[in-house]
Order: structure tokens, then C-alpha cells, then sequence
């Protein structure tokens, strides 16, 4: 049975990283009203854990768009369970050999529902998978 947690260590939350994502060798595309950012890492550039995790995620909301923090929040909130909801699929079918950084940003001018929202995050786990496997 597939684990439905999103675990602490599965966050993304490294400022190196996270600047990695914005640079040249990142990968992206959307799926309105969400864009994926990821960068594949090969193991001797993983961070120096003990077992460091698959796939680290991190969630965004632009404060140009909602400039009230409750609004962002509440969408972070939609964006981050549709994500753990559907994650296991990306741990069944991803290459085991390479860990991925992922940066889901919400790019909708307004709040969508949760069934709009998680329609585009299960598109967009489909299309991550697909360009891995082509890689």
C-alpha cells in the first residue's frame, strides 16, 4: 500500500537547491494553473544524508497575484495534498537511479477548486514521468 505521508524529509527546503531550480539546467512546463520546476540530481550530488529521499517538493504562491498570506496559504494547502495524494505514482514509475527536486508554483490569478487543482497536479505527475523516462 503506497504511503500517503509528505514526511519531513521530503520537503524541499535547501537554499542551494532552490537556486539551482531558477538556473539554465532545470527542467520546466505547466499544466494551467500550475508550473513544475525539477532538476534531477545524480547520487554523488545529493546532499550528505544517510538516506536521503527520492524527491524533495516544495510549493509556491505568488504574493503579486494574492497579496493576503490566508489566500496563499489556503491554495499551498490544495497544491501540497493533490500533490501528496498522487506523489506515490512518481515513486513506483520514476528511475530509482536519480533523485528529483521538484518546485510546484501556482501561476491561476484566482483561487480554483481542489478537483481543478488536482486534476492538474495528476496531468502534470503523468507528463514528469513521461519526460524522465525519455531522458
Amino acid at each position: 500500500m503506497p504511503s500517503y505521508t509528505f514526511s519531513k524529509e521530503e520537503r524541499l527546503k535547501s537554499e542551494k537547491i532552490l537556486s539551482r531550480l531558477f538556473q539554465r539546467d532545470s527542467n520546466s512546463f505547466s499544466k494551467f494553473p500550475i508550473r513544475i520546476v525539477w532538476i534531477e540530481l545524480n547520487p554523488a550530488e545529493v546532499e550528505e544524508d544517510t538516506n536521503p529521499p527520492l524527491l524533495q517538493a516544495a510549493f509556491t504562491v505568488p504574493k503579486r497575484s494574492f497579496p493576503k498570506a490566508v489566500h496563499r496559504n489556503k491554495i499551498k494547502r490544495k497544491v501540497r495534498e493533490a500533490f501528496r495524494l498522487h506523489k506515490h505514482i512518481l515513486y513506483e514509475r520514476l528511475p530509482q537511479k536519480k533523485h528529483y527536486r521538484i518546485m510546484f508554483i501556482y501561476t491561476g490569478k484566482e483561487a480554483l477548486s481542489y478537483d481543478k487543482i488536482e486534476a492538474a497536479m495528476t496531468n502534470i505527475i503523468e507528463r514528469l514521468i513521461e519526460r524522465s523516462l525519455k531522458d
